[in-house]
Parts: structure tokens; C-alpha cells; sequence
């Protein structure tokens, strides 16, 4: 199984993941739904402009085929 490192936000007190909706930026509770960024600073640039709380930057494993 081949897989890269991708990174997913997830605010830290409502534990939701931002996702892509309608072209610009929502949230969801699912990890599945999340959106994935190929860099962490991507990931941490999108989250300082649309989580009002604090948030992780977590790498997770992407599977390609």
C-alpha cells in the first residue's frame, strides 16, 4: 500500500475537522470528511483564519491509488 503524509486541522474545544464546502471553508465531525493540506504550513495558515479557537495540525497517513 503506498501512502504520503497530508495534514488535517482540527479545533481543539469542538474537536471538529475543516473541511471544503461550496468553495470556501466549513467544518465537519468526521475525520473522513476533513480536508487534507499537502504542507503544514497550508494547514496552519487556513486555520488561523477560520478557527476561533486554538486548533491542532495533525499529519495523517494518506492512502494513493
Amino acid at each position: 500500500m503506498a501512502a504520503s503524509v497530508v495534514f488535517v486541522v482540527q479545533e481543539v474545544e469542538s474537536g471538529q475537522f475543516l473541511c471544503p464546502y461550496s468553495g470556501d471553508v466549513g467544518f465537519t465531525n468526521r475525520l473522513k470528511h476533513a480536508g487534507t493540506f499537502e504542507t503544514r504550513e497550508e494547514a496552519y495558515e487556513t486555520a488561523a483564519d477560520h478557527c476561533d479557537e486554538a486548533f491542532d495540525v495533525v499529519p495523517v497517513l494518506k492512502e494513493r491509488g
